[in-house]
């Protein structure tokens, strides 16, 4: 407590401004922004949080109507039930008779142990 001219008690001490005055930090920080997002996402179930988007909080406020919207479109479609979609049947594969065509490999795209191993089990199957 202080005492004034009068002899009295002040029951607060008069603040006297600092030197060094704490930053302004401006409101489109990336911090800030961030904030600003995570907050609206975590606050409003109504809206797409991946449509919550900005590099300054304006734009993440401005964003913030496109995502309840899309939100609302989405949310009556599923409300209106399932949509009648006629099933598409694939075309059946077509097998030719008497099983597989043969598969033609050229020789000289393989590498040597491919043609040593085929060399080996061609000899094995003729006897030799």
């Amino acid at each position: 407590m202080e005492t004034n001219d009068n002899d009295q008690m002040t029951p607060f001490a008069e603040e006297t401004p600092t030197d060094d005055p704490v930053p302004a930090v401006p409101s489109d920080a990336p911090d800030d922004v961030a904030l600003v997002r995570d907050f609206i996402v975590a606050t409003d179930a109504g809206l797409i949080p991946e449509l919550v988007v900005g590099a300054s909080v304006g734009e993440v406020l401005a964003s913030v109507a496109a995502a309840r919207a899309a939100y609302r479109r989405v949310a009556d479609q599923v409300r209106a039930g399932p949509v009648a979609v006629e099933p598409v049947m694939p075309p059946a594969p077509v097998v030719p008779a008497g099983g597989a065509a043969a598969f033609v490999v050229d020789p000289g795209e393989l590498p040597s142990g491919e043609l040593i191993r085929r060399g080996i089990s061609a000899a094995r199957r003729v006897g030799g």
